[in-house]
Order: structure tokens, then sequence, then C-alpha cells
């Protein structure tokens, strides 16, 4: 339990000092419109990817422990399906919210601007739950 905690604190730190330097260089190589474009594009993909993880991973740190059986099934059921909803829900907002915020035109761009922000749902999806999986096998290191 304490190489779990331990490794959670440890993502998080390490989260946290690769995105404030991430952010520091983007602004000070990019002009503020793109670093706010960017920034918001990224909170979407958070947001959409926390949406669609539809509980699941909840679900399996509850489950995993309690069918060892079927940890390996389980983890890949899950995450195909938050991968596929994400994908979903990433081609959606990109099509949709131009419509409602123009900031959000070059979103949908090309074909592949929309494939690219939707790629994006669909990994932040599958990364939450896959954290999760492994917080539930009480395997954090291999999450940090």
């Amino acid at each position: 339990m304490l190489v779990n905690s331990g490794s959670l604190f440890g993502t998080t730190t390490v989260t946290s000092v690769l995105g404030f330097v991430y952010w520091w260089l983007a602004a000070r190589q990019f002009s503020p419109e793109a670093v706010g474009f960017a920034s918001a594009a990224i909170s979407a993909m958070t947001l959409l990817g926390t949406a669609c993880i539809l509980g699941l991973g909840t679900l399996l740190v509850g489950e995993l422990p309690r069918q060892p059986r079927q940890q390996v099934s389980l983890i890949n059921a899950a995450l195909i399906l938050v991968g596929g909803v994400g994908e979903c829900f990433g081609i959606v907002f990109a099509v949709v919210a131009p419509f409602i915020s123009l900031s959000f035109q070059p979103l949908r761009a090309s074909i592949q601007d929309i494939m690219l922000f939707a790629v994006g749902v669909s990994l932040t999806a599958i990364t939450i739950v896959l954290d999760q999986a492994l917080i539930g096998l009480l395997r954090g290191e291999l999450q940090l």
C-alpha cells in the first residue's frame, strides 16, 4: 500500500513538473493566441476523456482484486470501450464546438485535425482507466 501511495505522489509530482516546463516553453515559443487555443483544446480533451471513462476505472479498482483470473480481459474490455467512446466524443466535439465558439474553428480545419483531437480524447480516457486499473492491482510503480 505504501508503494502504491508513493507512486501516486511521484506521478503527480512528475506530471506537475513536466506540465510546468511544457507551458513555460510554449509561452516563450508561440503566440499567445496559439498557446490559448492549445490550452483550451487540452482542457477539452481532459474534460471529455474524464467523462468517457464511464466509471469503469472505479469499477476496475473494486473488481480486479476480486476476480484475479479475469483481470486481463476486464482491463482490455474497459480500455477498448473507453477508447471507442472517447474517439466518438472527440469527433462530435471537434465538429460541433466551432458552432458554439468560433475559437474552436481550428479543430475542424481538416479531417486530420478532427482525428488528432479525437485520438487525444481517446488516449486520455484510456490512460485514466489504465492508471486506475494499476492502482486496483496494487501496481502503482508501473503507473509511475
